[in-house]
């Protein structure tokens, strides 16, 4: 396969430790193996950490000025108990499941 055919998608989200290791795997892509940077993307998810509001995860900030494609899904934390704010991720979950299946 030709590296201007190839499609990869690095995906994260959670605590926010991995974004580094992403963005270190995509340099490497880029500067090693020559793949063209319009051919990577990284997904991550919406939510910061807890207490935060969607849209400020992270990741978006993270990557806001990257030049490789970014996008960002709707998901949830699972918790143990059970309460409105546990529906209410899980809920985001279920939406976040169409998002991604919309990006591939």
């Amino acid at each position: 396969m030709l590296k201007n055919e190839l499609k990869i998608l690095i995906t994260g989200g959670g605590s926010g430790g991995h974004f580094s290791v992403a963005k270190s795997l995509i340099d490497t892509l880029i500067s090693d193996y020559d793949i063209p940077i319009e051919n990577i993307t990284y997904v991550g998810g919406d939510l910061g950490m807890e207490g935060e509001k969607a849209g400020n995860s992270l990741e978006q900030k993270q990557f806001k000025d990257s030049k490789f494609k970014t996008y960002y899904i709707r998901a949830g934390k699972l918790q143990r108990k059970i309460s409105i704010k546990t529906l209410t991720l899980l809920l985001r979950s279920i939406l976040g499941f169409f998002d991604a299946f919309s990006i591939i």
